[in-house]
């Protein structure tokens, strides 16, 4: 067997590997998703250990969706490490409109390079800039991670429904491995 015909096959295993682990990923998805539908009266029990919400009432239903979106993506990441990663930058959510809001991302908390991002995986190895311009500093921010476990920010950012820059909030968890796992909802 030649080298090329080895390589070929290695490379082939690698990806229908990684193809599975993708399609376990989403099935262990459909069923956090089911189970979560189902015990999401009081949203704010499964979060005794991080930060309140920020005390605007108009966005209280956003803020809980995002809170059980970012709960769904620890889960994922706690069973799947970095290869879950695969499956959010598959998601392409800004060819479905309607699915924009909400959408997973995963950044490194020293550098804020972009790790994941449901919306648009072209942005994978880039900084996320739209933090340096948070209403925090950025010190602030990785100092609440690191003393809360998570933060509420907000910035502008690109919504890919619609291409025009808004305003987002956005929930994020620091998890041990210096990974800041998130997901938001642009405002009105």
């Amino acid at each position: 067997m030649t080298i090329q015909k080895r390589q070929s096959i290695i490379i082939i295993a690698i990806i229908a590997a990684t193809i599975s682990i993708a399609v376990a990923a989403y099935e262990s998805q459909l069923n956090v998703d089911q189970t979560n539908s189902e015990s999401t009266d009081n949203p704010n029990t499964t979060y005794s250990n991080y930060e309140e919400s920020p005390q605007n009432t108009d966005y209280s239903e956003k803020e809980s969706i995002t809170r059980t979106e970012v709960s769904k993506l620890i889960k994922n990441y706690e069973k799947y490490g970095k290869t879950y990663f695969t499956v959010i930058n598959a998601m392409n959510v800004s060819t479905t409109p309607d699915s924009t809001e909400y959408y997973p991302f995963a950044v490194e908390n020293e550098s804020f390079i972009i790790l994941a991002h449901g919306a648009n995986a072209t942005k994978v190895g880039t900084v996320a800039n739209a933090f340096y311009n948070a209403d925090k500093p950025i010190k602030q921010i990785q100092s609440e991670l690191e003393e809360n476990g998570s933060t509420w920010i907000t910035y502008k950012l690109e919504n890919p429904a619609n291409g025009i820059i808004q305003g987002k909030i956005s929930y994020l968890v620091l998890q041990e491995d210096g990974v800041i796992l998130g997901s938001g909802y642009y405002l009105d």
